[in-house]
């Protein structure tokens, strides 16, 4: 047997019993992590966590219960339908109602606010073709618990009687930036594992043909 057939089957025997451990790893490793996004709500979850309709009349209130998936911070808002299209001299919508809201863990108050919780120069507004959702303010919510909403209206303009109003509960839009990514990797890692699974086991059995014929 020449030298360079010699090495070649020295690099392979090093190679597939190499690539085992590796795989075996490199699993344990993949699987672990999934568990971790799995008990910590960061797989498969909800970016919108509550919707449910009210009604822009004075007086009105509803109480609703969610489950919130990751912990992290959660906008309460009210989506209603509006074509607002942004000018230079106004950026957002004005105010057209005014509410407040109460959000409690276990009957224990964790959040407060309402539509008068940040300054006009810095309501939070997400706009879309024809509906618009005003945020009316942010709590910090722990994984996997359940929570219960209180909102009020207490006053609003007879111009959204028909706009179809909804209370709604929601992810901070910066917190959910990096779902995609984590479900990019989780997918491309394990495609590369597969990979890896079925280039051994085709190297596997090669060698158990050459061993048969030889």
């Amino acid at each position: 047997m020449d030298r360079p057939k010699q090495l070649f089957q020295c690099f392979e025997n090093f190679w597939m019993k190499s690539l085992k451990p590796l795989i075996i790893l490199l699993v344990l490793a993949f699987c672990a992590y999934v568990v971790w996004l799995w008990q910590n709500h960061l797989f498969f979850y909800s970016r919108t966590v509550l919707k449910a309709p009210i009604q822009f009349e004075h007086g009105f209130s509803l109480t609703r219960e969610f489950d919130v998936g990751p912990a992290a911070t959660y906008w309460v808002g009210i989506e209603y339908q509006k074509v607002f299209r942004s000018s230079a001299t106004m950026p957002y919508p004005r105010n057209e109602f005014t509410a407040k809201f109460d959000v409690f863990s276990k009957d224990r108050l964790v959040a407060h606010g309402g539509s008068d919780t940040f300054p006009s120069w810095q309501e939070p507004w997400i706009l879309s073709r024809d509906h618009v959702v005003r945020g009316l303010a942010p709590f910090d919510a722990k994984a996997g618990l359940r929570y219960k909403i209180t909102i009020q209206i207490v006053n609003a303009s007879s111009e959204l009687a028909s706009a179809e109003p909804r209370v709604m509960v929601y992810l901070d839009p910066l917190f959910d930036e990096s779902y995609s990514a984590r479900g990019q990797f989780v997918i491309c890692s394990g495609v590369g594992i597969g990979i890896l699974v079925a280039v051994y086991v085709a190297g596997h059995l090669v060698r158990s043909r050459a061993r048969k014929q030889g």
